[in-house]
């Protein structure tokens, strides 16, 4: 629960009862433990319907496409255009 051992409860019960007093804690306990319950219901219900969301999903139909190999890449007009098309120096 919480990751509290019995000392950690024993402790907050005593803390409660001295700031709450011992007539309203009863109704805050309940309280808490409403809220606390509808929280835990709303996150496995959260949970359950992402991992059906997740996992039931058929794989798509459509193969992705793939990139042909490099040796059968045509090039294009701007590859085979001179790179030094418009420089006039040369360098030795």
């Amino acid at each position: 629960m919480l990751g509290l051992g019995p000392l950690e409860i024993l402790l907050v019960v005593a803390i409660a009862i001295i700031f709450i007093g011992p007539k309203q804690l009863p109704k805050i306990a309940t309280t808490f433990g409403h809220w606390y319950r509808k929280i835990t219901e709303t996150m496995e219900t959260v949970k359950k319907d992402f991992n059906t969301e997740i996992y039931s999903k058929p794989p798509p139909t459509e193969a992705p496409k793939q990139t042909p190999p490099s040796s059968e890449i045509e090039p294009t007009k701007e590859d085979t255009k001179d790179t030094n098309e418009g420089n006039d120096t040369d360098i030795h």
